[in-house]
This record gives C-alpha cells, structure tokens and sequence, in this order.
C-alpha cells in the first residue's frame, strides 16, 4: 500500500502545481480559503519549482466607445489563413 499512497500524494502534488500555475499564467486571485488548502497541500510536496508561461497580453485598441483586445497569436493566424485561402 505504501506505493499507493505515493502515487496518490504525487498526483495531488502535481494537481496542485497546476492549478498554481494556471493562477500565475493568468494573473488570477486566490481566497484565504483556497491558499490555505494549497499551503497544506503543498507542504507535502517538497520545494519544486512551478513552471507556467505568462499569458500573452493582448493589444488593446480604442475607438469610440468600443475596446477592442487583439491577440498577437490570433492576428498572425488569421494573416496566413487568409494569404492560403487568396494565394
């Protein structure tokens, strides 16, 4: 059983660093409630580091009363989508 529980505290360790890192990729919020229940999950989990990507930030246009985010990743894919279908 010992294995078991291993993998078991290996995956909730994992889940955990996940979940931190969807936190830090989007620059979200949490509850005393919720950093508590990281904090004792995490302190079973050694002192690995959590590895996220920054959310890219999107370019923010305004015109009139209209905001208008654009995402790098998506204006670049549409360019070539439309440079294959007309090409």
């Amino acid at each position: 059983m010992p294995a078991i529980a291993a993998v078991l505290a290996d995956a909730r360790c994992t889940y955990a660093a996940d979940w931190v890192a969807t936190k830090l990729r989007w620059q979200l919020t949490v509850d005393e409630q919720e950093r508590q229940a990281l904090v004792a999950i995490g302190g079973g989990c050694g002192r690995r580091p959590v590895e996220y990507e920054p959310a890219p930030k999107p370019n923010v246009f305004r015109g009139g009363d209209a905001v208008v985010h654009e995402m790098p990743e998506v204006k670049s894919a549409v360019k070539a989508a439309v440079r294959k279908q007309f090409a």
